[in-house]
This record gives C-alpha cells, structure tokens and sequence, in this order.
C-alpha cells in the first residue's frame, strides 16, 4: 500500500503542474460541462482502479466502503463520490479521456530524455476478443489466425510506451502506420522529436511508405528487417547473410528511402535491431502483470478497446514516472500490484 500511496501522490503533483498551466478559452462543446475537480479525481480513480484490478462496480463499492483509506488515496470525501450510474458515465467521459492524455503527455516529459529517444522501437501485438464482439475482425498475426483487435505501439529504448494506435484485427502495419506516427509527433514536443534519430522494427514494417512516413514526419530513420517476399534477392538478409555487390551497388545507386534504409540496417543490424526485446518486454508486462489483453465482454468497438488499453499503458508510464523519480528499475512493476 505505501508504493500506491506514493504512486497517487506523484500523479498528483503532475496535475498540479497542469492546474497552473495557461491554456486559451476552451471550446463550447455540446452536452452537460464537467468540472476540472471532477476530470483529475476521475484520473485518480481509474489509476487506483486499474492497479487494484477493479472494475467499476467494485471500485464504486469499495470508495463507498467504511474503510476510508482509498478515499484518502484520492483525496475525495464520501459525500462527493457520485451514484454508481454517474460513475459509469463519468468512467466514459471523452473529457475524463482527455484530460487523461494530458497528464500522459506530462508524465512522458518527466520520463524520456536524449538517451533513451535516440532509438525508438515500433511493433504490433495482438488483442483477441470474443465471438460476440460483431465489431471486430479476422485477421493475422505472428501466432496465426486472429479474431478481434490489434494494438500499434511505439516505445522509447527502454519500452515506455509514447504512442499507441487500435485497429481492427483485418488491418496490417503498414495500413495504420501513418496515424501511429502522428502520434508520436502530436504526443512529443520539438525538442523530443528532434532527438529521435532511429526507428527499429520487425519486417512486417518494411515498405516504402513506412520508410517515407518516419522521414517525413519525424525526420529520423527507420530501421528494419528485410521482408523477403518484397525482394527475392535479400532473402538471406534475415539470417546473418550479406548482400552480393551487384545488389548493393543496386541499392546504393536508388534514390528510395527503403534502399537506405536496408543499407542502414546491414551497418546497424547488431547495433538497434536487437533492441526491440525491449518494447517486447513492455507488451509482456502490460499482457502479463496489468492484464491488458483479458478484455471484459462489454467492451466492444475500436473506440472502446482503444480506452481500455490506453487505461493500462497509462498505468504502466505512472508506475515508470514513480520508480524513475524515485531511483527504482523504470519497468518495476509489480511492487505496485495487490
């Protein structure tokens, strides 16, 4: 209980640093206004929710219970913990979500520095869910044939998670690269963008416009593994062979961001390639530890599944934000679980 204590105790001063910050006269948005007191006690109870393993009826239950140490955790009074209806709709508040991000957004400055954004790993896991969900879709993956959704994520060096796109489990890499990218742009200041020099992933990521989109949008260089169905000559290129001098002067002489980038990751394979056990790791902890992929039965819909496992990651980047701030193992997880 001590490191959940602290763990609340320094998202609190995240959103403090949030309530004094200037921003301009918010839009008029249709629907009943919440208050700000409401959005970060709301972030609060979601934190505290998800490291307990709660859902919201027994996080309802237990902030209403006699025992008042959680309620102390948040810093609410029993009279203002609302109904267990107003609860739910609170719990789904696009508001709540948003304000959500901001204190991510936050929590990601205090986290990343020049050392672990030099490389950046991207990779796709996936989420399966239930027959019932109508919404989702048959697709693949590593492990074979797949019903429900797919989580696009990219991590720093050290697998804290800075962006994260959910697609339909139909849809591969390449197809939501793009967004996941701009992701990583809108989620970053210019500074932190500017110190992302590389971008490693698997070969599933080997495609022009992915090489594109990394140097267009965040001016760096993607390196991966090469994907032999595309070119029938790099094939060895996955195992430890080299490229024969006809082809490397082939690719040397291509003006294509993919030809760099495969000349690139001859030089560097030993280098940035065998840091993606990295973001692995970070997809094991949040699937193992934080219980990200036992979607419940009622979450249905890519906007829905997106929330609940942006819920998790932003469990995860608390619980790193707290160990770093306190001289712990960044991705030391399970202190913090009961």
């Amino acid at each position: 209980m001590d490191k959940i204590r602290q763990l609340i105790s320094d998202v609190k001063e995240i959103i403090n640093q949030l309530k004094r910050e200037k921003r301009g006269r918010s839009k008029k948005r249709r629907g009943r206004p919440i208050r700000e007191e409401v959005l970060w006690e709301m972030v609060l109870i979601k934190l505290l929710a998800r490291v307990m393993r709660w859902n919201i009826r027994q996080t309802h239950r237990n902030l209403t219970g006699r025992d008042p140490t959680f309620r102390r955790l948040i810093g609410i009074k029993l009279s203002e913990i609302p109904p267990y209806r107003t609860l739910v709709h609170r719990w789904h508040n696009p508001k709540v979500y948003m304000y959500q991000q901001r204190v991510y957004k936050r929590l990601l400055r205090g986290i990343l520095t020049k050392r672990n954004l030099r490389v950046t790993l991207i990779d796709m896991t996936d989420l399966p869910v239930s027959l019932k969900d109508e919404l989702a879709e048959w697709g693949y993956c590593s492990k074979g044939r797949l019903y429900g959704y797919k989580l696009h994520m990219v991590t720093s060096s050290d697998g804290i998670p800075i962006a994260l796109v959910v697609s339909r489990g139909n849809l591969v890499e390449s197809s939501v690269n793009e967004r996941l990218i701009g992701r990583v742009e809108r989620n970053l200041n210019d500074d932190q963008i500017e110190k992302i020099l590389y971008m490693v992933g698997d070969a599933g990521y080997d495609g022009e416009a992915n090489y594109d989109d990394v140097e267009r949008i965040l001016d760096a260089k993607l390196v991966c593994a090469v994907n032999p169905r595309r070119d029938a000559d790099l094939k060895d290129l996955r195992g430890k062979g080299e490229l024969s001098q006809e082809k490397r002067k082939q690719l040397e002489e291509s003006d294509s961001n993919r030809a760099r980038g495969i000349l690139l990751y001859l030089t560097k394979r030993e280098e940035l390639y065998e840091r993606r056990i990295w973001i692995e790791q970070s997809i094991s902890i949040l699937t193992t530890l934080l219980s990200m992929k036992d979607i419940p039965y009622w979450v249905r819909g890519v906007r829905r599944v997106a929330r609940w496992v942006f819920d998790h990651i932003f469990a995860f980047v608390c619980i790193a934000y707290c160990n770093k701030k306190h001289g712990r193992r960044i991705r030391q997880v399970a202190p913090y679980l009961i």
